[in-house]
């Protein structure tokens, strides 16, 4: 289901963790999508960053370079943040 979430709302995603953290921390996200083969070390960041700013995280049962294949990147994909509607 998750992954059929994230390309509906290919226009309104965010892609990488670093693009992902700053958005959480602005409010701008509502959703978080992780690869089943993120390190946890950044899984813990993005929970604890995504609990501050009331957005929900869920892992999906695919792994980065799967999910890299159904967005069409050329670079793994770990981390998918879905935008706020404004």
């Amino acid at each position: 289901m998750s992954i059929e979430k994230i390309i509906k709302a290919k226009e309104n995603i965010i892609i990488g963790e670093k693009e992902v953290l700053k958005a959480l921390k602005l409010r701008q996200v509502k959703e978080v999508f992780v690869a089943q083969n993120c390190p946890d070390g950044k899984l813990s960041e993005l929970n604890r960053v995504a609990k501050m700013a009331g957005a929900t995280v869920s892992k999906i049962e695919i792994a980065a370079d799967e999910l890299a294949a159904q967005m069409k990147k050329p670079f793994n994909v770990t981390i998918v943040g879905i935008k706020e509607k404004q």
